[in-house]
């Protein structure tokens, strides 16, 4: 199995979005929001704990709901 390496900052977070969500789930609404909360976090010094929340968000995209 595979073993994932964990983003430790934010340019590593969009790094991994770009990387590991296939293009055609870029579009998902749960890879939007994750990319758009990172980004807000890393530009204008937005709220940490949504960019935690989207990606985790993101990294559980396919999961129940």
């Amino acid at each position: 199995m595979k073993r994932l390496r964990e983003p430790r900052t934010l340019k590593d977070a969009i790094a991994w979005l770009a990387k590991e969500v296939p293009p055609a789930e870029h579009g998902m609404k749960q890879v939007q929001a994750a990319a758009h909360c990172v980004t807000e976090a890393e530009e204008n010094n937005g709220p940490m704990i949504f960019a935690q929340i989207g990606m985790l968000q993101a990294i559980n995209r396919r999961g129940a709901g």
